[in-house]
């Protein structure tokens, strides 16, 4: 198995901020290269 590169923590975080980002008219496309992760594994 793969080592992570991200923590639980850390995830939840990206999460939570994408649904900031989201309701505030942005788009996962533009969060995703924010935070530099593809949109597969958003």
């Amino acid at each position: 198995m793969g080592r992570k590169h991200h923590t639980e923590e850390q995830i939840i975080g990206m999460l939570r901020a994408a649904e900031v980002v989201v309701s505030k008219g942005g788009t996962i496309d533009a969060f995703c290269r924010d935070q530099k992760i593809t949109e597969a594994t958003y």
